[in-house]
């Protein structure tokens, strides 16, 4: 196991090596662990993925690179992005590019580099912004000037300007149905909606399903989630060692047992929050299987993230610290997880017409997930209203989210 910080070599993506050849210039792994690597291609003929069958990601993967690679990059890339146990996720919802190869018994590296850079131009496309799109063979770290939060206020803004109420921060308790309306059971009112959609948690969209759904309740109830913890750290710009200039970030195996699971040089990755005088890391602690963070107190977490921090680093002397938690809101796509799905929304088309289910609990976690989470849920919606319009049903209802 590498005790020391390791820069990742191009071509290294969550799910393995996409191109061999900058390992060779790298010291990642060893030359034995490079030629087991190597001969994925070969392991591949004979090993076929069965047309509905779904398998843990970490062993399939070690079966093909073998141990190292999936101890050394699958696990702290994939593994930490989900905050779970590689042993466990799913290879179709987690590393859905691998699938076609899988099935086909084909070399897994070109099938992930090929689909990689056939999906840039429909990001970009999708997500246009004030840069120009990077050329396929680049790994980009790309923002809006603003952060992320930009996108956030400008969906809010253009829903607004379609006539959109949004009503945030307001508690929501259970959906029903009254005839031909669903009913939105909010803290201070009933709201009525001809169409719901459930971008929440599995276990909040579980309870909220309970009287119109326990079907769909059911199956919800079932799907896995943890908890994790980030620490918005300062330091002192004077205290940053000159190893780390260029830095964005770094990731920690599982097997280091240490409380830190990841590090984002936040200063060195975002130019717009890049200050003079201070700079910010993010920390982050919790994962399925690893540190359970539910019932460790913030002040030692901190302090034992710091102490990870000056560790591997050599960077101490934080003079601020800021915690959020999220309590058991990672969603874990375990082995069977994309079934799970299918039948909660199964069950809801015959139970609850007009309720459907998006976002990162049933769709998988990250921008683009969600983004084309959301357009299914509106699609799905789009298409139902004239349904119930042309059966006589929607009387001034409302869409409700």
């Amino acid at each position: 196991m590498l005790s020391r910080i390791t820069t990742l070599p191009p071509g290294v993506g969550p799910t393995g090596p996409t191109r061999l050849r900058p390992l060779l210039d790298g010291d990642l792994l060893s030359v034995p662990e490079l030629l087991r690597a190597a001969v994925e291609p070969v392991l591949a003929i004979g090993h076929r993925l069965g047309d509905d069958e779904d398998v843990a990601v970490g062993p399939f993967l070690r079966r093909r690179f073998g141990a190292a690679v999936t101890e050394r990059v699958v696990d702290p890339l994939l593994g930490n992005l989900h905050a779970a146990d590689v042993q466990q996720l799913s290879l179709r919802a987690c590393a859905p590019a691998l699938v076609t190869a899988a099935q086909e018994g084909a070399p897994l590296s070109p099938s992930v580099w090929r689909q990689r850079s056939e999906a840039l131009p429909a990001t970009w496309r999708r997500l246009r912004g004030r840069c120009r799109p990077p050329a396929p063979s680049a790994m980009p770290l790309l923002n809006w000037p603003g952060g992320i939060s930009t996108l956030v206020h400008a969906l809010a803004g253009r829903a607004r300007r379609h006539g959109a109420s949004i009503q945030a921060c307001t508690p929501v308790r259970a959906v029903s149905r009254d005839q031909d309306l669903l009913i939105v059971h909010a803290e201070e009112a009933s709201i009525p909606a001809d169409a719901v959609v459930l971008a929440v948690p599995a276990a909040v969209a579980s309870a909220l399903l309970t009287a119109t759904s326990t079907r769909a309740a059911t199956v919800l109830a079932g799907q896995s989630s943890t908890s994790v913890v980030t620490a918005l750290a300062r330091f002192p710009r004077s205290a940053v060692p000159a190893e780390l200039a260029g830095v964005n970030g770094m990731l920690v195996a599982s097997r280091s047992q240490r409380a830190l699971k990841a590090a984002t040089l936040l200063s060195n990755k975002w130019p717009h929050i890049n200050k003079a005088d201070d700079f910010l890391i993010r920390l982050s602690a919790g994962r399925h299987g690893g540190l359970d963070v539910t019932g460790v107190p913030d002040d030692r977490l901190v302090r034992d993230m710091l102490a990870d921090l000056t560790a591997l680093t050599g960077l101490g002397g934080a003079t601020d610290v800021l915690v959020h938690r999220w309590p058991d809101t990672v969603p874990l796509q375990l082995v069977g997880h994309l079934d799970r799905v299918a039948r909660a929304r199964r069950v809801l088309a015959e139970d609850a017409p007009g309720v459907y289910l998006a976002g990162c609990a049933v769709d998988g976690v990250g921008m683009s997930s969600c983004v084309s989470s959301g357009d299914r849920a509106a699609e799905d919606v789009m298409a139902f209203l004239p349904a119930i319009t042309t059966a006589g049903a929607a009387q001034g209802g409302r869409i409700g989210t």
